[in-house]
């Protein structure tokens, strides 16, 4: 399944850019994400997060885009360029650490969330909050 653009309701987000960060509780995965949409090229915040416990096919995931602000889509790329290894989530650089303070990711019962506050309206798979 495929995300959908808020703006213009195509299917088919695309990566940009993204750096692996420790996942809180039942997660093993947590991947922070810049996301285009490739027919209006609006940027969207990305979340992936990724659960492999229990049996072999009980794998959950939660991807989730989110409207996040031009400067702040601008600021997040910027400080994933400035990782040393974004594949490293125990990279100590000052994105990785900076990340970790400033941003809060899946809390039971709470959507990962940019700037330290949920989005006003995550876009989940077919589109709708």
């Amino acid at each position: 399944m495929a995300l959908v653009c808020p703006y213009c309701a195509k299917v088919g987000l695309a990566h940009v850019t993204s750096m692996e960060l420790p996942a809180p509780g039942i997660w093993q995965e947590l991947t922070l994400q810049v996301l285009t949409c490739p027919n209006c090229e609006f940027k969207l915040g990305g979340v992936y997060l990724e659960s492999r416990a229990g049996r072999l096919d009980s794998e959950v995931v939660n991807h989730s885009a989110y409207r996040v602000e031009a400067e702040e889509v601008a600021e997040i790329e910027a400080r994933i360029a400035s990782c040393p290894d974004r594949r490293d989530k125990r990279c100590t650089c000052d994105a990785h650490t900076g990340f970790l303070e400033d941003y809060t990711f899946g809390e039971p019962g709470f959507q990962p969330g940019f700037r330290g506050r949920p989005p006003p309206r995550p876009i989940g798979w077919d589109g709708k909050p």
